[in-house]
């Protein structure tokens, strides 16, 4: 796994190469609702949009004189804007992990310690919270697409969750009152009900036969792939079609 600054490595100070000349700021400009961004214009015409707040941590104004590390400032607050702006999007849309959001910012290419900076003021407020994600995960599955404790483990790993992964998975099932096996027998109805007359005549041949070692194979395939054992499905399946 890499670090959130992993990516600076290969990247330059984002300033363009030019001859050394005096800068100055010739216009700030405020958008956006409640003027919450400000759009500074140099007099080489280029435009950084930044946070109006950084207009006063960095003392702008017009006519300000800028120098070379004013000038990697504004490109810096100009990138932490976009990055803020990005990921306040995608949150938007629905909840992150924080390596989600890392890696979608990085595919953006913003600098590794661009968006180390975005996401850790994004969890200092708030809107970025690991252990709130794996519990909404868990609770979204639990309801609409019941998986076993180990199938939720590797999904919420893919997404970056593994230390909130399990204190997260025994909050949930202790307040949806599941378990493993009580969300194998719903998984394992879901399937029962959606299979034609001849599988299930199969399932109930069972080892048995030919067709009845396929059907159970399948059928203990697809329950694997959610996160359930072997002896957990054959469990629920006896329940639920006994002989």
């Amino acid at each position: 796994m890499t670090d959130d600054h992993d990516h600076d490595q290969d990247r330059d100070s984002g300033l363009p190469d030019r001859p050394a000349t005096s800068l100055t700021v010739v216009s700030l400009q405020a958008r956006g609702a409640e003027a919450s961004r400000t759009e500074v214009t140099l007099s080489d015409e280029r435009t950084f949009t930044i946070a109006t707040e950084a207009v006063l941590d960095l003392g702008l104004s017009r006519d300000t004189r800028v120098d070379a590390g004013l000038e990697q400032e504004l490109v810096d607050a100009d990138l932490r804007f976009r990055a803020k702006d990005v990921a306040l999007g995608l949150l938007a849309r629905r909840a992150h992990a924080r390596r989600e959001l890392r890696d979608k910012l990085h595919r953006k290419e913003f600098p590794g310690r661009v968006v180390h900076e975005v996401l850790d003021r994004l969890e200092d407020i708030g809107l970025v919270d690991d252990r709130a994600f794996a519990e909404s995960f868990v609770r979204d599955r639990v309801r609409l697409k019941p998986r076993g404790r180990r199938a939720l483990r590797a999904e919420l790993a893919r997404k970056g969750v593994r230390d909130e992964a399990d204190p997260a998975i025994d909050a949930v099932f202790d307040d949806e009152a599941v378990d493993d096996r009580s969300l194998a027998r719903e998984a394992a109805e879901g399937w029962l009900s959606r299979q034609r007359s001849g599988v299930l005549d199969a399932l109930d041949e069972g080892y048995r036969s030919d067709v009845g070692r396929k059907a159970l194979r399948r059928y203990l395939g697809w329950m694997g792939r959610r996160g359930f054992g072997g002896g957990v499905a054959r469990g629920v399946l006896e329940e639920l079609r006994p002989d």
